[in-house]
């Protein structure tokens, strides 16, 4: 299930190129067309696109974006059996220290 949060989420990271919409559809049980329909704005379409930011601004959200979906992708690869290699290269791809990143996925 989306919700305006999810939406604006991943919002972000398509504008940086770093969505799969596939493994997103996965992730919230929902099927890839309505990821892209909500990508493009043809659904949510109170949610405005956003505005232009500063380089820094769009970093700082961006990254809290990204780590927030990679939790989520990890925690759900966790249920699903996936082995510590794949947790600790999420973990890398984060840029957080891989033992923080581990302890947050309840590793």
């Amino acid at each position: 299930m989306l919700t305006e949060e999810i939406v604006r989420t991943l919002r972000d990271l398509h504008a940086r190129g770093r969505l799969n919409v596939r493994e997103a559809a996965g992730i919230y049980g929902v099927a890839a067309e309505t990821i892209r329909r909500a990508l493009r704005g043809e659904t949510w379409t109170h949610l405005q696109m956003r505005p232009p930011k500063s380089e820094e601004e769009w970093q700082n959200e961006a990254k809290a974006s990204e780590v927030k979906l990679l939790a989520m992708l990890a925690a759900e690869r966790k249920r699903a059996g996936a082995g510590d290699a794949m947790l600790e290269e999420l973990a890398e791809s984060t840029a957080a220290p891989t033992e923080d990143f581990m302890k947050g996925c309840g590793v």
